[in-house]
């Protein structure tokens, strides 16, 4: 019951953090014309309540995993792609740039 007592509070706070990032960010929006402000006024707030509960960062899945993942997930988008655009080249719909 401890637990989710515990996890209840990181919740809240979590929430009342993004809450008053939240209208921050939305008026940076307009006077950078984007919308990185308010996608980083949720990462503050999470960044932010992570040391309020001197919890790791680490917790939050940003540690390096296996290689062999790492590889993956940089070889198989650029799979995707180069078949994509050898069937675009062979097709004839598109060509190499000048």
């Amino acid at each position: 019951m401890k637990e989710s007592l515990s996890s209840i509070k990181i919740i809240v706070v979590f929430l009342i953090l993004t809450a008053s990032l939240y209208p921050i960010g939305y008026w940076l929006i307009f006077h950078m014309e984007s919308a990185v402000p308010l996608m980083l006024s949720v990462g503050l707030a999470t960044v932010t309540t992570c040391l309020i509960f001197k919890k790791s960062l680490g917790s939050l899945g940003w540690s390096w995993g296996s290689w062999k993942y790492q590889w993956l997930s940089y070889l198989v988008p650029l799979g995707y792609v180069a078949a994509a655009y050898l069937i675009m080249w062979i097709l004839g719909f598109g060509e190499w740039y000048n």
